[in-house]
């Protein structure tokens, strides 16, 4: 499955979702209310009568007004906004997510919050490699998984603001085969180190 770009309404909904000074915004979708957003601290209230699988191309956003703030607060608990998308985004078919190109390199910064499950394991690996920074392709030889499961890992994470794109030079993470590659390398150096000592090189 090939991933489309995030089209551009739905890009402006996630940038305005992380930018703080928004405050209290107010999800919605051309069914109804989705969720309360509070940007400045990253927390959510959502409608639990909406299942997660949900979330589609027609999700927008609005400013919530004071009133209905109030009304949606009071006397509910309130959820961390990350690990509800990480939920939603993961559970729902309608959503495009944003193309990744596997020649590039993703670093993850933040964790996320994995649930119970079959996938949580390749998830957990695909987090290690990615948590050093690593090319995408790397991380598809490396762990032998789908590329389609690698990167829709990359796509929301980028989407939910979970990590970034680097430089490769700032990718710590190595394959076995670079690795020993790399120890080749440094066993021909010495060797050669070595030699020039006892030929007086």
């Amino acid at each position: 499955m090939q991933y489309s770009q995030l089209n551009v309404e739905n890009q402006v909904v996630f940038n305005e979702i992380f930018t703080p000074r928004n405050g209290y915004i107010k999800l919605f979708d051309q069914t109804g209310f989705l969720a309360l957003i509070d940007t400045r601290t990253e927390r959510v209230w959502f409608n639990q009568n909406r299942p997660l699988r949900s979330l589609n191309a027609s999700i927008n956003q609005i400013y919530a007004t004071n009133s209905f703030v109030q009304e949606m607060i009071k006397d509910k608990k309130a959820y961390d906004l990350r690990t509800w998308l990480w939920q939603a985004v993961s559970h729902s078919d309608g959503l495009q997510l944003p193309a990744v190109n596997s020649e590039l390199c993703f670093k993850l910064n933040i964790w996320p919050q994995l649930e119970a499950g079959s996938q949580r394991s390749d998830d957990l690996k695909i987090a290690a490699c990615f948590a050093l920074g690593a090319k995408v392709k790397d991380v598809e030889q490396h762990l032998g998984l789908s590329r389609e499961s690698i990167e829709k890992f990359v796509a929301m994470a980028e989407l939910i603001r979970l990590g970034d794109w680097i430089e490769q030079s700032s990718a710590k993470f190595c394959t076995a085969q670079q690795q020993d590659s790399a120890g080749q390398v440094s066993a021909l150096r010495s060797f050669f180190g070595k030699l020039r000592k006892t030929l007086g090189l």
